[in-house]
C-alpha cells in the first residue's frame, strides 16, 4: 500500500504545472536565430555542409524546445526541453566563437550573438533552477 502512494505522489509530481513567466524569451530566441541565419549566410560555400546548418539546427533547436517547454509546462518534459534549449544556446555560443576565429564573422558580430545566446542561457537556467527547486519543496 505505501508503495502504490509513493508512486502517485511521484507521478503527481511530475504533473505540476509549472506557471513561469517567460519574460519574451520565445521573442529573444526566434531574434538570435534569424541573426543565426543572416550570420551564416556570409559564410563560404564549403561550409554549406558542416557549419552553416550545424548553427542553423542549433538555433532552431533554441526556438522550437523554448516552445514545446512553454507549451507543456509541467513536469519532467518541461525540464527535458528547457535544458536541450540551454545546451543549443551554449552550442552557438562555441560554434559562434570558433567562427570568429576562422575569420567568417567579425568580433562585433560574435559580441552581439554571444550577448543574446549569453542572456537567453541566463533566462532558461532560471527558469529550470525555479522548477528543480519547486520540486524539493
Amino acid at each position: 500500500m505505501h508503495n502504490k502512494a509513493m508512486k502517485f505522489d511521484w507521478w503527481m509530481k511530475s504533473k505540476e504545472v509549472y506557471e513561469i513567466p517567460e519574460n519574451g524569451l520565445s521573442e529573444k530566441a526566434n531574434s538570435m536565430a534569424v541573426e543565426v541565419y543572416t550570420l551564416t549566410v556570409q559564410f563560404p560555400k564549403y561550409e554549406a555542409h558542416v557549419m552553416i546548418p550545424l548553427l542553423r539546427k542549433l538555433a532552431l533547436s533554441v526556438v522550437s524546445n523554448i516552445s514545446k517547454a512553454l507549451a507543456v509546462r509541467e513536469g519532467r518534459e518541461f525540464l527535458f526541453f528547457m535544458t536541450y534549449a540551454n545546451a543549443s544556446a551554449n552550442g552557438i555560443i562555441a560554434l559562434g566563437t570558433m567562427s570568429r576565429d576562422i575569420g567568417y564573422i567579425t568580433n562585433d558580430q560574435l559580441d552581439q550573438l554571444d550577448q543574446k545566446c549569453r542572456g537567453i542561457a541566463r533566462e532558461l537556467e532560471r527558469m529550470i533552477s525555479a522548477v528543480e527547486n519547486a520540486g524539493d519543496k
